[in-house]
């Protein structure tokens, strides 16, 4: 589900689409980021106009960033090629910072521009985003889009046990933001500042397979007969979040982590991975965690039970080979490294 302020999810989780989709999540983070403003620019003329390469000091092409060039070089491309039937173009504006993103979001093929607007203009700039990584439609843009993206972790949950929009009946530490959060966009609320983003999680397992295996060892790797299930996998992604983020409003650190009771420190897993699939920046007191839907530029906050570390990697970091040593360290020749 797209991140969505605490006042739309209120309304959102009365429509039975959208509270089943939401009850369905399983981990959720309670954010913090300026108020986000998204005007549609929905007549041909205009569209050409703000596209325009031509348009002296206006033109997006006199951009100082390479990739923001090449960026306003593909939509030219994208015009040329698919005309502005089924093209809009968006102006995105955060009030409290004077931040304007100019970006162009193409519509599926079976769907009008036009026809469209009236539907568009119902959801935010962030819903839009993520329909665009779900393929409906697709989104580019020029300019600097990381303060679209990036929100101020303050709180990280599980609705493991009871459903989301349950959850939000009395929710202590929300009350709390509600009342002590300052407002950061003038003229606008806490509840419009405040952000939930609801995720589903996914869980593959990788089984190292060494000489001395034992038959049982065997067994459970080629018939995935492992002590775990989805409920430890999501009580410890809590606890990885939580404890590598450490948000201002968890009363619990799960300081020990991954030492834990009902995770997965005491299955046979050893080394627990966990990647955020969204386009996303997360803020928390000692950096960001950057999220990606393939999973190429995301962080990966690392749990090793071997030393009871746990390490937020960023986006490019070689993880795996260093994680692969340290499971092989007693093998001849293994290659002894620490995580950075």
């Amino acid at each position: 589900m797209a991140p969505v302020s605490i006042k739309k999810f209120d309304g959102y989780k009365d429509i039975p689409e959208f509270r089943e989709a939401y009850d369905n999540a399983s981990i959720y983070i309670i954010a913090k980021r300026p108020v986000t403003i998204m005007r549609i620019v929905n007549t041909d003329s205009e569209l050409q106009k703000f596209f325009d390469a031509s348009d002296g000091d206006q033109s997006l092409l006199q951009k100082k960033s390479e990739s923001e060039t090449l960026n306003a070089h593909l939509v030219q491309e994208n015009l040329r090629m698919i005309g502005t039937g089924r093209m809009l173009a968006l102006e995105v504006a955060q009030p409290s910072s004077a931040k304007i993103l100019k970006g162009l979001y193409i519509l599926p093929e079976d769907v009008d521009a036009k026809s469209a607007i009236n539907e568009l203009n119902k959801f935010s700039f962030e819903e839009l985003l993520f329909m665009s990584s779900l393929g409906i439609g697709s989104f580019s843009c020029c300019g600097d889009i990381a303060s679209f993206l990036t929100y101020d972790v303050l709180y990280v949950g599980r609705c493991v046990d009871e459903p989301l929009t349950t959850r939000f009946k009395a929710h202590h530490a929300l009350q709390k933001m509600l009342i002590h959060e300052e407002v950061i966009s003038a003229g606008f609320s806490n509840s419009d500042e405040l952000v939930i983003l609801p995720f589903f999680s996914q869980a593959d397992t990788v089984s190292v397979i060494t000489g001395d295996a034992s038959e049982a060892d065997f067994i459970k790797a080629f018939t995935n007969s492992f002590s775990y299930g989805k409920r430890e996998v999501d009580l410890d992604c809590e606890k990885a979040l939580v404890h590598g983020m450490n948000p201002k409003y968890n009363e619990i650190r799960f300081k020990d982590y991954p030492n834990s009771k009902d995770g997965l420190y005491s299955s046979e897993a050893d080394i627990y991975s966990y990647t955020i699939a969204m386009n996303l920046i997360l803020k928390y007191d000692k950096g960001l965690v950057y999220g990606s839907p393939n999973g190429t530029y995301a962080s990966k906050i690392v749990g090793d039970r071997f030393d009871d570390t746990v390490t937020i990697y960023g986006p490019g970091c070689d993880y795996v080979h260093k994680c692969s040593d340290r499971i092989f360290s007693s093998l001849p020749g293994a290659k002894k490294t620490t995580p950075d």
